[in-house]
């Protein structure tokens, strides 16, 4: 699991050593500590950023954590500072105990406060500038999580896809920064990038691949990687190489749940009806959560990623194999799976079986047909499925129309024409971007929504910004919405609408 960080009011709010009244706590000396965050694993960061929002009525505020071997290290910072920054040393980035806010006397309100990582990373050829990057603030023990249909962020907050495909596996050389930076400047949330493993395309290597993770954090974007060499060969060998790569990866990987999906395999049968789909994606990714890997897995359908009845049908065994239940299937639509009267149906059909689902590539035309890409953009942003259009440039062999811009770099948006048609493929993204792309918020401020694997969390989350779990009940009455469901709060109990066991979060 990732690092925690971005911790709430509510799980702040701890009696510890002073006392607490609502988010108020009042000091005498510098004897007590007001709110506290626990352990977590240090050892992917070379510092700790604390950021908060406070009013300290009297003396200086200070931060100081507590590591394995040395029993406490103070930062000290005058009233009115919101930001400090500590470099943690060798000892200190296993195991970091607490990070405590205190004040040196009279009284400390806190409305919030978060804490992020801070980790270098080298450069690489074909790329200028630096990828150091800050974590992005995120909260939850989890990073990615599917939730039915909806894929929600560490925040629990539901994200939406909304980006292209960049051919880094075979185009290497070009880099990946500018390319990214311009999407991002134009609107995409996501980028699903295209890597190699050494069967077809040369080998992304660990620092490669973190470069890359980096960049996409300092460009606030979340990356969807995909294994790009074994597309279409039908052989389970294939799936299972590309799950060898992905755990030879898994310590680039791991504490970036939070920003990374991983895509195990591009495409990965050509046949439809694969009978062996549900067995080598089975396989496959017990075999990646055996590595430590608990990111959310992308998984191709069959078909060349077109057939989508396969989703629908045997997704959910796939998904029941998965000891983490955390799987967002993905469909190809081109000129079959997503030809005109189709698109609707091949969504609809995968969301009635409760699975989550992303059109992992789109184009506007393709030699299997024409593609409704209008009804694509459409139906997804009405029923909040994510997208990645194919591509952002570098087709060629007679599909150079699917190409987004005329230039990567600069990202000139291309108009296309192919077989008598034309689309201002690249404009029209740009388009859908800006009309339905919205920031992750593992990298904004929006406040954390409850967990919805934990109701009874949850419900003391809301209570809490309901100013209503103080000291005992408060003889109130009124509703909050949890992911859409109605809760009735009455003298600090909570009711579901729907009848189930009510969720006593106070005594």
């Amino acid at each position: 699991m990732p690092a925690r960080a971005d911790y709430s009011l509510g799980e702040m709010q701890s009696l510890w050593r002073a006392e607490v009244n609502g988010n108020t706590v009042s000091f005498s000396s510098w004897g007590g500590a007001g709110w506290y965050f626990g352990s977590f694993d240090a050892s992917a960061y070379n510092s700790i950023v604390v950021t908060f929002n406070s009013a300290a009525q009297q003396g200086n505020l200070q931060v100081y954590y507590v590591g394995d071997t040395d029993p406490e290290t103070k930062i000290d910072f005058a009233a009115g500072d919101t930001r400090v920054s500590a470099n943690l040393n060798a000892s200190r980035k296993y195991a970091v105990e607490k990070i405590v806010l205190s004040c040196q006397s009279g009284t400390l309100t806190v409305t919030s406060a978060y804490f992020s990582g801070q980790s270098g990373q080298s450069g690489q050829s074909g790329d200028s500038g630096q990828s150091d990057n800050t974590t992005p603030y995120v909260s939850g023990d989890h990073g990615f999580v599917v939730y039915g249909t909806t894929l929600l962020d560490a925040k629990n907050n539901p994200f939406v896809i909304r980006g292209t495909n960049l051919a880094y596996a075979w185009f290497a050389g070009y880099g990946f920064r500018n390319q990214i930076a311009q999407m991002r400047t134009r609107g995409a949330n996501s980028v699903r990038l295209a890597v190699g493993c050494g069967a077809q395309y040369n080998k992304v290597n660990a620092s490669t691949l973190s470069s890359i993770i980096g960049y996409c954090e300092q460009q606030k974007m979340i990356l969807i990687l995909d294994v790009h060499d074994f597309t279409g060969v039908d052989s389970e060998s294939g799936v299972s190489q590309a799950a060898d790569y992905w755990c030879e990866m898994a310590s680039v990987l791991k504490g970036h749940e939070h920003t990374v999906i991983i895509n195990i395999a591009n495409e990965w049968s050509g046949q439809w009806n694969q009978s062996g789909w549900v067995s080598a994606y089975s396989s496959a990714v017990v075999k990646l959560r055996n590595a430590g890997l608990h990111h959310c897995l992308m998984i191709d359908t069959d078909g060349w990623g077109q057939h989508a009845s396969t989703i629908a049908t045997k997704g959910s065994q796939v998904l029941n194999a998965d000891p983490d239940k955390n799987i967002i299937f993905s469909i190809h639509m081109y000129g079959t799976a997503g030809a005109h009267g189709v698109v609707e149906t091949n969504i609809n059909n995968v969301l009635n079986n409760n699975l989550c689902l992303c059109i992992g590539e789109f184009g506007w035309y393709h030699s299997d047909g024409d593609v409704d890409e209008d009804a694509i953009i459409s139906v997804c942003k009405q029923k909040q499925v994510g997208w990645c259009s194919w591509s952002w440039w570098g087709n060629s062999g007679g599909v150079e129309y699917l190409d987004m811009v005329t230039d990567q770099n600069s990202g000139t948006p291309a108009t296309q024409s192919t077989n008598g048609q034309t689309c201002a493929w690249g404009q029209k993204i740009y388009n859908a971007w800006a009309a339905d792309s919205k920031l992750c918020t593992v990298y904004t401020s929006d406040p954390a929504q409850p967990d919805p694997f934990n109701p009874a969390q949850g419900i003391e989350q809301v209570l809490w910004d309901a100013e209503t779990i103080h000291n005992g009940t408060n003889n109130t009455t009124h509703k909050s919405i949890i992911h859409g469901q109605v809760v009735i709060i009455r003298d600090g109990v909570a009711y579901t609408v729907y009848g189930t066991p009510l969720y006593r979060v106070l005594e």
